[in-house]
């Protein structure tokens, strides 16, 4: 009976190992420089927000906490102030990713390169597409 069932999860496995081997892989699309471009304009939209929004909400903590007096202030109060510190900073990650972002639509371009292909007599001249990458040099 035991070699039975193992038998059975055997080639039960063996089947489903199959189709999942057999499955097609669709491969993802690459970023164009313009989509790269698109990318960082979102992310500095995003970081100036975030920024905006952390230096008033800091504002009016301060205003709140100050407002209340030396005496009449508690820990609480000083949540708000956090926050607004906390989000101030959390934009500096959308800024950096920005900028990454810009040099990667800068630097990738697609573009047909000319390649010679030596054959018997004649030398072929053929233009494929490519994905060049420029590196600025200071």
């Amino acid at each position: 009976m035991k070699n039975i069932k193992l038998v059975i999860m055997l080639i039960s496995c063996l089947v489903l190992s199959e189709i999942v081997y057999c499955q097609q892989n669709h491969p993802s699309t690459t970023l164009t420089s313009a989509d790269y471009l698109r990318k960082s304009k979102n992310q500095k939209a995003a970081g100036w927000l975030i920024l905006g929004g952390g230096i008033l909400t800091t504002t009016v903590g301060i205003g709140i906490f100050l407002g209340k007096g030396a005496l009449g202030a508690e820990t609480g109060d000083l949540i708000i102030p956090a926050i607004g510190l906390g989000m101030t900073f959390g934009s500096i990650p959308f800024f950096t990713s920005s900028r990454k972002n810009a040099r990667i639509s800068a630097t990738l371009s697609l573009e047909t390169q000319p390649v010679f292909i030596p054959q018997q007599r004649p030398v072929i001249l053929s233009n494929p597409p490519a994905l060049t990458i420029k590196i600025g040099i200071r």
